[in-house]
């Protein structure tokens, strides 16, 4: 099967009392999450990390944390993810991508890092980085967000297609994003979307994808030269 999750802060001590993750120490933290993980995740099932993997650990811890997390795993990168992206791969991830439209049982849905991207009408997005801010939201443009983010799921990743059955559900009055965009954090930031990369998933085998490159039909913002 093949699921999503994101935000992970493996060794972040701060993100425990931002987001209320009760933990007495990062370690037991990082070993929460991966148990979790591995509830859901089987060896031969794939998952997509929206980002945002760790702040403050290093390379060699983060090979350690990720090659005990089951499956294929595929990096969608996060603000958070500074690291070279040979590195992930070092680290144990089969892809790296910035964001991604898949397409999978004749449903189309794209997955970036940040909400703010989710500037196509008429479309679902799974993302992060929200934390526990929310788990579901619709634009002025019909656009559902999902957060598939670990602080709004109990830790665990969750299939695609509960997601998007959760997605097309109907939504409470205060899920109803009064705005045409989920806004960037920094006030004045826009962006642009030049291409985004699709992958078609095969049902039968997940080691068999292919990834197209191509110039989407939308062009959103001009990426502002003051950030």
């Amino acid at each position: 099967m093949i699921y999503f999750t994101s935000d992970l802060h493996f060794s972040h001590t701060n993100i425990m009392e931002y987001c209320g993750r009760r933990f007495k120490n990062v370690d037991m933290m990082n070993n929460h999450i991966i148990k979790q993980y591995n509830k859901i995740v089987q060896n031969d099932d794939m998952c997509y990390i929206l980002g945002d993997l760790t702040l403050s650990a290093t390379k060699s811890l983060m090979v350690q944390l990720i090659n005990k997390l089951h499956g294929k795993k595929i990096l969608i990168v996060g603000n958070h993810d500074r690291f070279a992206v040979q590195e992930y791969y070092e680290m144990g991830f089969s892809a790296v991508h910035g964001h991604l439209k898949l397409r999978y049982n004749n449903t189309e849905v794209c997955v970036a890092h940040d909400p703010a991207w989710a500037q196509v009408p008429d479309t679902i997005w799974f993302c992060g980085h929200v934390h526990n801010m929310f788990r579901k939201i619709k634009t002025l443009t019909n656009t559902t967000i999902v957060n598939v983010g670990i602080d709004v799921w109990d830790y665990k990743p969750q299939s695609f297609d509960f997601l998007v059955d959760y997605a097309k559900t109907s939504l409470k009055e205060e899920e109803i994003f009064n705005c045409v965009t989920y806004p960037f954090r920094k006030k004045g930031r826009e962006l642009t979307i030049d291409h985004i990369e699709t992958e078609f998933l095969n049902k039968k085998s997940l080691e068999e994808i292919e990834i197209v490159r191509h110039i989407t039909p939308f062009l959103i913002k001009k990426e502002s030269s003051n950030v």
